[in-house]
């Protein structure tokens, strides 16, 4: 994140195998071929891992292309499996495998650069049976904008990100067996050296590669393991190589002015000896943790837009250094592993990774989060999902981030992403206790059994209407950051366009930088009466602005003089709305920029919104009173009328949800016809969830 601070699965331990014997084994002359490549069938096994001893090797042993160790392991079918091992301080080495089938497996040689050595292996037979999991992640062969497991189940990732915690032993241990036991499936961690996790950045900041990190990531991965969680493990963030967004290059041990060999944050990129030294620890991550199915993915960078060539927009080298990251990780990784990338970047650095994932901390989170916006001839079809989101930091007060971080998990069930969308501030939900919020998700969609149907058929979102016995003002955010606008005509009348606005600039561009915004806003609205257009900022601009309204030929202008830093403002700008239609235009004819919080129009919207996603014969919908979804106290009730289109005529059966408990509300019978489905939408003070099954 850009930071202002900066199926519960069971431990297969018995299951496990029975461990024989050790075996010491001088050149054997293997015959048969091994393979680099392990076998992924419908299910795996509990790792086996063996211990040898290299004395008195030669070099440094993180370097493979100077020492690559590998072991030989002869699989139940007799082929040959060839597998990376790791160091593990002093002469100690290890090698660890997934089985995917049982049987026997026997470590049959260990070679240094191909050639045998005469070394002990602890323990050298295995035995592998009992109860199995369903292997490891992919996309899923039957639907490209889905993940599924070997086993041919569907996997959708529903949880928190856990970045770091407190950079204490036990302390992910702990954490994952909360949220596991929750329901969460999915966690996204960092490495980084501030709580002891990046391999090549000792805590004490002298650089150099850490054993003391690399235990830690065993007791991430043993913990998600133990506790059915699936981890991205984030290779590489921002801050490393930026001087300007949540820096660390003042302190990166790669920079020349602390003793390294980059003089700037950019050379990163492009450096030969930055690029083989990524490699060494891409191939040492693959060798000590790749075994596991609990590793969803490689994430290649956090953030990568905020180090300073994301900034700089050198797109070239940023897209260049992941395809050769990408193509280096397929070809050491045994097990086929997911690869990833974020956040907000162009289409040729998403280019080599597997799926997309974006940050989310737009005003209207609501809109946003629903949407998935990788369309279009220069997007590849692939999974997509949210891989941070939360508030959008504006400073006001009046949508407490718990209700931020509800609506914003909700709203993202009823997009067409291939998971949910996932929290960030994982501090936040544990100091005030706010689990409660993803059980009741969790819970959903378990009853609904919505990651089976949707494996036999794929939910989408579908069309649907709302009415409500009185109307309330219409609001929209912006949710782009410092960007140029791409649209600037809404007509309000069109549910469309109102989904668009949540991707218009926040940063509302006067003279300076009249090249992003060089039309006026123009909102055309039928108000059903008259009233108040109100536009509320949060913050202008040092240099000054001014903002001029037009509605029906008469103009307002609201000044903001030169100061001499950008003002925080929760101003509210006012203006008269006549009924009827209207074409309203908003535009900065001021020296530099302002923040658009939202936009409001009286009168022109229901009371409740929501969405909704279905296959023919069942549907699921999440309603929510838009003016108390994320307040801290709802003031009032409301019902209505909604019909969910896109479901086959005939009778189902409906049961309503309390998304604050946990479970259901009420169920009932009704009957569809050729048009939809039409519900009657129960009185409530923030929000509800539904689903209907064709019986």
């Amino acid at each position: 994140m850009f930071h202002p601070h900066w199926l519960r699965g069971a431990l297969l331990a018995a299951s496990l195998c029975s461990l024989i014997t050790e075996a010491a084994f001088a050149k054997s002359n293997l015959q048969t071929p091994a393979q680099t490549h392990a076998p992924r069938t419908k299910r795996s096994f509990a790792r086996i891992e063996a211990t040898f001893h290299i004395p008195n090797l030669q070099g440094d042993p993180y370097d493979f292309e100077l020492n690559d160790v590998r072991a030989q392991i002869r699989l139940p079918d007799g082929k040959l499996l060839s597998l990376p091992a790791f160091f593990d301080g002093g002469d100690v080495w290890r090698v660890r495998h997934t089985p995917t089938s049982p049987g026997n497996y026997e470590v049959l040689a260990v070679t240094l650069d191909g050639e045998e050595l005469n070394v002990a292996v602890t323990p050298a037979q295995f035995k592998v049976s009992g109860a199995s999991e369903p292997g490891f992640v992919g996309i899923d062969p039957k639907n490209p904008l889905r993940f599924s497991f070997d086993s041919g189940a569907r996997y959708y990732p529903l949880g928190t990100n856990q970045a770091w915690i407190s950079g204490k032993t036990g302390d992910y241990t702990t954490r994952f067996a909360k949220v596991g036991a929750l329901g969460q499936n999915w966690s996204r961690v960092w490495m980084n050296h501030w709580d002891g996790k990046n391999l090549d950045w000792a805590p004490d900041g002298k650089g150099g590669w850490s054993l003391d990190a690399a235990r830690r990531w065993d007791e991430v991965v043993d913990a998600a393991a133990k506790n059915g969680l699936y981890v991205q493990m984030v290779t590489q963030h921002h801050g490393q190589y930026s001087s300007r967004v949540n820096p660390n290059w003042d302190y990166n041990p790669y920079n020349v002015k602390n003793g390294g060999f980059l003089a700037a944050p950019n050379d990163f990129f492009t450096d030969e000896r930055a690029r083989t030294l990524t490699k060494r620890k891409l191939r040492y991550a693959v060798a000590r943790y790749g075994y596991s199915p609990h590793i969803m993915a490689w994430e290649l960078w956090n953030e990568v837009q905020f180090s300073d060539a994301g900034s700089d927009k050198k797109w070239d080298i940023v897209a260049k250094w992941h395809r050769e990251m990408s193509d280096f990780l397929r070809t050491q990784d045994a097990y086929g592993h997911l690869i990833t990338t974020s956040s907000e970047i162009p289409a040729e650095v998403y280019a080599s990774v597997d799926y997309y994932q974006r940050h989310a901390y737009p005003a209207n989170l609501i809109d946003d989060v629903s949407q998935t916006p990788f369309a279009g001839k220069e997007w590849p079809v692939k999974p997509a999902f949210i891989g941070e989101y939360g508030g959008s930091g504006d400073g006001i007060g009046d949508r407490p981030e718990e209700w931020v971080m509800h609506s914003g998990l909700w709203a993202s069930l009823f997009s067409d992403a291939g998971g949910a969308a996932q929290y960030w501030y994982n501090d936040r939900v544990e100091d005030k206790g706010w689990y409660g919020h993803f059980a009741a998700a969790n819970g959903f969609l378990k009853a609904v059994d919505f990651v089976g149907r949707d494996a036999a058929t794929p939910f989408h979102p579908v069309p649907m209407s709302i009415d409500t016995p009185t109307h309330g003002p219409l609001f929209i955010s912006p949710g782009a950051g410092w960007e140029s606008v791409t649209q600037s005509e809404f007509d309000l009348s069109k549910a469309a366009d109102i989904v668009a606005f949540a991707r218009y600039p926040r940063y509302f561009q006067g003279n300076n930088h009249r090249d992003m915004n060089p039309k006026p806003l123009v909102l055309k609205v039928n108000a059903p009466s008259a009233g108040e257009l109100q536009i509320r900022l949060t913050q202008v601009a040092k240099a000054g602005a001014n903002l001029r309204v037009t509605i029906g030929g008469k103009t307002k202008d609201f000044a903001y003089p030169a100061t001499p830093d950008d003002l925080n403002v929760t101003d509210a700008l006012k203006v008269p709305v006549s009924a009827g239609a209207q074409t309203i235009s908003i535009e900065n004819t001021g020296q530099d920029w302002v923040v658009l919080r939202d936009i409001s129009l009286p009168g022109a919207a229901t009371l409740l919104e929501g969405f909704a996603k279905a296959t023919p014969s069942c549907a699921m919908g999440w309603f929510y009173h838009r003016a108390n979804v994320e307040a801290a106290t709802p003031q009032g009730q409301s019902g209505g009328t909604a019909k969910i289109g896109a479901v086959q005529a005939g009778n189902y059966a409906v049961t309503w949800w309390d998304t604050l408990a946990g479970k259901p509300l009420k169920t009932e019978q009704l009957k569809a016809d050729k048009n939809g489905l039409t519900l009657q939408i129960p009185a409530i003070s923030r929000d509800i969830a539904v689903w209907a099954v064709r019986r």
